[in-house]
C-alpha cells in the first residue's frame, strides 16, 4: 500500500515522501496446478481395454480415453486436471494431453486393446450344426424333373432346420454340386429303371463367417416302367404259339413253306395285345422236321 503523510495547523501544511507498506497475501497449502499435473502423469499407466468386435479406431480410443479418466478419478492429487487421448498411428500408441490451469504436459501410453469375437463365429457354427444334422429327404424322379428343382428342394430343407437352429434370417445357404447322376426312367426291358443321385455341400454364412458341411447325398427314385415287360411279353407270345396247319401250292420249296409258317406266327401274334412289339423269327429243323419260332 502506497501513501503520504499530511500534517497542518492552522495556515500551515506539509506532506511527506511517498511510504509503501507490503499486504502479505495469504499462501495458498493445496496442491497445486503443476503438482496436479505431475500427480496425473504419474498415475498412467499401460493397461488394457474392451471394445466390440468391428470397433472404429475412434471407438478404441474413446475407450482408451474412459480407462484414463478412470485412474485419474482414482488420485486426489489430480483432481481439476483435464485430460484428452488421440491415438498415433505412427507409433500405435495413444498419446495423453494432461492439463490443468496454465500447466500443460504430455504421456504416451501402450495399450492392449481387446477386441470382442465376432459374434457371428457361433451363430453360423450352430447354422452348419444344424446343416450337418439335417435330414435331406430322397426325391422322386417326377419331382426332380432338373437340377434347380433339386437345389431348390435341398436349400429349403436347410433353410427350415437354420432358421430353427439361430432364428436368425440373416444367414446365408447355399447348396453346392458335388456330383449329379440323373434317374433313367424304367422300360420295358428294365422296368425298374436306374435311380439316380445328387451328392452336395451346404455352406452357411453371416459377415465375415462361413462354414461347408460334410457331403450329403440324395437318391432319386427313378420313375418305373407300368407297361408289359419285355418278358412278359415275349412269354405271352410264346403261350400263344400252337401247332397248326397251312396250305401251300404244290412243289412250293422247304423255304416257301417256312415263310408260310412264318406268316402263320406273326398273324397269331397281331391278335395278342400283350404280344406286341415281340419280333417272331421262324426256321425249318430239317432233323426234327419241326418249325423252330
Amino acid at each position: 500500500y502506497t501513501f503520504t503523510i499530511t500534517v497542518s495547523k492552522g495556515l500551515q501544511s506539509q506532506t511527506t515522501s511517498e511510504k509503501t507498506i507490503v499486504i502479505k497475501a495469504t499462501a495458498y497449502t493445496g496442491v497445486t496446478d503443476e503438482q496436479a499435473v505431475d500427480a496425473a502423469k504419474e498415475g498412467l499407466i499401460d493397461g488394457s481395454v474392451d471394445v466390440d468386435f468391428g470397433a472404429t479406431q475412434a471407438d478404441k480410443t474413446a475407450a482408451v480415453q474412459s480407462y484414463v479418466e478412470n485412474l485419474l478419478s482414482g488420485i486426489s492429487d489430480a483432481t481439476g486436471v483435464s485430460v484428452s487421448v488421440t491415438y498415433n498411428s505412427t507409433t500405435g500408441t495413444y498419446d495423453v494431453t494432461l492439463s490443468k490451469g496454465s500447466v500443460n504436459d504430455k504421456k504416451s501410453l501402450t495399450m492392449n486393446v481387446i477386441v470382442a469375437p465376432d459374434p457371428d463365429i457361433a451363430t453360423v457354427e450352430a447354422a452348419k450344426t444344424a446343416a450337418e444334422n439335417a435330414s435331406y429327404s430322397n426325391m422322386t424322379q417326377e419331382d426332380a424333373t432338373n437340377e434347380e428343382t433339386i437345389i431348390a428342394a435341398l436349400k429349403s430343407a436347410a433353410e427350415t432346420v437354420v432358421d430353427n437352429a439361430v432364428n436368425n434370417s440373416d444367414v446365408t445357404v447355399l447348396v453346392n454340386q458335388v456330383s449329379y447322376s440323373a434317374p433313367v426312367v424304367g422300360t420295358s426291358a428294365n422296368p425298374a429303371g436306374t435311380n439316380g443321385s445328387y451328392a452336395f455341400t451346404i455352406t452357411v454364412s453371416k459377415g465375415l463367417q462361413s462354414q461347408i458341411t460334410t457331403v450329403k447325398t440324395i437318391v432319386i427314385k427313378a420313375t418305373t416302367y407300368t407297361g408289359v415287360t419285355d418278358v412278359q411279353a415275349v412269354d405271352a407270345a410264346k403261350a400263344a404259339i400252337v401247332d397248326s396247319s397251312v396250305n401251300v401250292d404244290f412243289g412250293v420249296t422247304q423255304e416257301e413253306k417256312t415263310s408260310e409258317v412264318q406268316s402263320y406266327v406273326d398273324n397269331l401274334l397281331s391278335t395278342i395285345p400283350n404280344a406286341t412289339g415281340v419280333t417272331a423269327v421262324v426256321s425249318y429243323n430239317s432233323a426234327t422236321g419241326t418249325y423252330d419260332v
